[in-house]
């Protein structure tokens, strides 16, 4: 079975006046990166299997958290209902000193390795931010691998690509109107 690698890299602007620990932190709580993504219908923490630890794409040095995410996945565009597929599966996440790691299993062979991290921004020369160039400190990137069996990468990559374009953007929106909210 031959198999297909594709990557993502998504980098959304941090507003200067907000500090990076704000963002690690609200990487840190799964659930902002789980149900922020599009197709995700719900999740549930289950027990972590000694399985997870063995991946090299996670380190020894923090715990894993495992969870099983529902996902409404399109099969068949501008159908409504009856063109969506519903699948559940195991993600495994891991918080990493600036962000966070995860791995999932889904259906069809479909492994997902990635992660949201928090990276000084002169690494990222596109970065499009509403307070201009040079004037931000910090972005929110995600990096992830998706990897199938060749003839599935074609919508693999369109659902993922539609799926995860903007979950950096919507947390960055995330963390600053909760600040708004804050009491001064």
């Amino acid at each position: 079975m031959t198999r297909s690698l594709h990557t993502l890299q998504v980098v959304a602007a941090i507003p200067k006046s907000f500090p990076k620990e704000a963002f690690i932190a609200a990487l840190h709580d799964h659930e902002n990166v789980i149900m922020l993504q599009e197709l995700t219908t719900g999740y549930k923490e289950i027990d972590t299997t000694s399985s997870d630890s063995t991946d090299t794409h996670f380190s020894h040095d923090n715990p894993m958290v495992k969870y099983e995410i529902s996902e409404s996945v399109i099969i068949i565009p501008g159908v409504g209902n009856s063109g969506k597929y519903n699948i559940t599966f195991p993600a495994t996440f891991q918080n990493t000193p600036n962000g966070v790691k995860f791995m999932a299993q889904a259906t069809g062979g479909v492994t997902l390795r990635g992660g949201y991290f928090v990276e000084r921004a002169d690494l990222y020369h596109q970065v499009n931010s509403e307070e201009g160039p040079g004037m931000i400190n910090w972005v929110l990137v995600e990096k992830a691998t998706v990897e199938c069996h060749w003839a599935l990468m074609p919508f693999v990559r369109h659902s993922m690509t539609k799926a995860h374009e903007n979950i950096c953007r919507l947390v960055v929106e995330k963390v600053v109107a909760g600040a708004a909210k804050e009491p001064l």
